[in-house]
């Protein structure tokens, strides 16, 4: 009886290895399939932002959930997505004088719905932080405020 009990422990032990193993594997691969949906994001973005040529093709390379800002000498494309599947969020901004900053704070739809009520809804602004970034006066004063106020890394 002794040996049998031995040999249950061995095996529960064995299966509780085996248990954890796959669990730090399955791990792994899904943050691992995170970090390279963001890497390609980010690859994306920049190839998109850097070959736009006009404010329409910006419009284009920052997508559904970016904006499109203009200034009097530029202007500042932000390009985001995000998963809420994979936990992952990132956002690449780049000026006219082809500056690049880089964010993953989690703005979620914060870019797209400050674009469409801009658009449609007149003296409403549903984000303090982006009508500051809006009403800067140049590009060099929006790239600070981005990096200052945004938490924004520029490059």
């Amino acid at each position: 009886m002794q040996d049998r009990a031995k040999a249950m422990t061995r095996f529960s032990k064995g299966a509780i290895a085996l248990a954890v193993t796959l669990i730090l594997l399955i791990a792994m691969l899904h943050f691992g399939i995170a970090i390279y949906e963001r890497n390609a994001y980010e690859a994306y973005a920049l190839n998109a932002l850097s070959r736009a040529s006009d404010v329409d093709e910006l419009n284009e390379a920052v997508g559904s959930l970016g904006i499109v800002l203009t200034y009097p000498d530029g202007w500042l494309a932000i390009a985001y997505k995000d998963s809420h599947h994979i936990p992952w969020s990132l956002a690449v901004a780049m000026d006219s004088k082809r500056r690049i900053y880089r964010s993953t704070e989690h703005f979620c739809g914060r870019f797209a719905t400050y674009k469409y009520f801009r658009e449609r809804v007149s003296g409403w602004e549903p984000y303090h932080d982006l009508n500051c970034l809006a009403e800067c006066r140049t590009v060099d004063e929006a790239g600070l405020y981005l990096v200052k106020e945004m938490g924004f890394d520029g490059r």
